[in-house]
């Protein structure tokens, strides 16, 4: 007999107290009005009624059960989101929208329109590029993504569109042809033959500062930004998420501190885990253990918690920046940073002090220096209970695949990311040829834990919804 129950998406709610506690504490939830302790009602018997749902611990009827009324609603298993710019997504899903769009005169297009309706904006802030244009030179062999190209239609007020500026931003932000790289050769500023800043900037550590310099990051635009965002997220049926990075002490402060004054409204529709982001600027091992705790001790409730540290060591495939065995056709193989001891040291500060660690690795050579500094850590902390999980990994050999086991890591990978060809599948078949083994997703090697996640929902959800289609279908 099959059962159609209709659910009204837009009222999912995380019941407070963390994940696992419904069960451990003995909680039980029914279809009544009163919340009564003692043994539950139901006892042995089946619940017949969709209005009744008992979650049943080996404890039921010894000492004290707490019973949930539900008024007539329904629980359901919630997803969680398991690698999700959260917070940075939520201020820029407010901004100009380009994701999609695949030549320059769209971009132009969108941007004058934009511009138009934000007259009295200081500066213009947009999410996306033509994906199609990423890697695409021009016969000098810069990108044909420049800044003159967005001086045409604003040239008065800095204006951005993810990693690609216009004039106005690189004079605000005081970056010329002497402006030196932030990590040379994988986070840099694209330039022409004479060294002058092109407005393409590749990787995070470039572009990422401009969110504060441009007067973006407020505690009142995060409140503002969750409050229309995260209702989104929980009618996709996402009841936690976590955040896999806000750059920037001050911003991530910001962030925090309007997620707690939502819970206390009770305007908070999920829980959420905040990490703090590492991408090797001044690391300095103890203090990113001590500035996870303080913000633990700070900002820890109900609904919030920050248990991690985001270690953003590597780029990307499509930018070249990544670590990989085989090199790139540019003759480039890509760089890990932090690698070797600097990282391990780092990771054994965490492990010390059981805090868990989520590691950006897209490469293959990335992973594997990875996994070299993990090893090494463990050593020095043989009985923490510090979680490690290795994000994206779009690229990974056969034998690293059952060391990831061994060391008891887990996967969290991104299976959207096959389906937007042009940005980053196209890239990987150039660096491993079209049709090897060596191409194959993780997923398909891996025998430990896989979890997929989102990394930015764009007003369609469909990053989510391949994720959540894989997570239920189990394929």
């Amino acid at each position: 007999m099959r059962i159609g129950v209709p659910v009204r998406v837009a009222s999912f709610q995380p019941l407070q107290g963390g994940e696992g506690n419904a069960v451990r504490q003995r909680r039980h939830l029914d279809g009544g009005s009163k919340t009564t302790a003692g043994r539950s009602r139901f006892g042995a018997r089946r619940a017949r009624s969709l209005r009744r749902l008992s979650l049943r611990g080996d404890g039921v009827g010894r000492g004290k059960t707490l019973v949930i009324g539900l008024k007539g609603g329904i629980l359901l298993p919630g997803f969680v989101e398991s690698h999700m710019h959260t917070g940075m997504a939520g201020l820029l899903a407010s901004k100009l929208q380009i994701i999609g769009t695949r030549a320059i005169t769209e971009v132009q297009a969108a941007l004058t329109n934009y511009a138009a309706a934000n007259p009295d904006a200081k500066s213009l802030f947009g999410f996306g590029f033509p994906s199609a244009l990423n890697t695409a030179l021009n016969s000098a062999g810069v990108t044909v993504l420049h800044r003159k190209d967005l001086d045409t239609v604003v040239s008065d007020r800095p204006g951005r569109t993810q990693a690609w500026v216009n004039s106005k931003a690189l004079e605000v932000a005081g970056i010329d042809k002497n402006t030196p790289n932030p990590l040379p050769g994988v986070h840099y500023y694209q330039r022409d033959k004479n060294g002058e800043p092109t407005g393409r900037m590749v990787e995070g550590a470039d572009f990422w500062p401009l969110v504060s310099l441009f007067g973006i990051g407020s505690e009142e635009d995060f409140r503002a930004a969750y409050e229309a965002f995260l209702p989104r997220l929980s009618a996709m049926g996402i009841t936690t998420v976590f955040d896999a990075g806000i750059p920037g002490n001050a911003l991530l402060n910001n962030a925090l501190t309007a997620l707690a004054g939502m819970e206390r409204g009770g305007k908070l529709p999920l829980r959420y885990r905040a990490s703090v982001y590492i991408d090797n600027r001044g690391i300095d091992d103890e203090e990113v253990a001590q500035n996870i705790q303080q913000k633990r001790r700070a900002f820890a409730s109900g609904l919030v918690d920050i248990h991690t540290a985001k270690i953003a060591n590597v780029g990307t495939i499509e930018g070249e920046t990544t670590a990989v065995l085989k090199p790139y056709a540019s003759g480039g193989s890509g760089a890990v940073l932090p690698s070797g001891e600097p990282l391990s040291i780092l990771l054994s500060a965490l492990f010390q002090a059981n805090l868990d660690a989520h590691l950006h690795a897209i490469g293959d050579r990335a992973l594997r220096v990875t996994l070299d500094a993990v090893a090494a850590a463990r050593k020095s902390a043989p009985n923490s209970n510090s979680r490690i999980a290795i994000a994206h990994a779009m690229l990974v050999s056969r034998e690293d695949l059952r060391r990831l086991k061994r060391l008891g890591i887990s996967i969290q990978t991104t299976p959207h990311w096959a389906h937007e060809s042009e940005r980053h599948i196209v890239p990987l078949f150039a660096l491993v040829g079209r049709g090897t083994r060596r191409a194959r997703h993780v997923a398909e090697g891996f025998v430990g834990g896989v979890a997929a996640g989102s990394v930015w929902v764009g007003l369609s959800g469909h990053e989510f919804a391949i994720s959540a289609d894989i997570a239920v279908a189990r394929h």
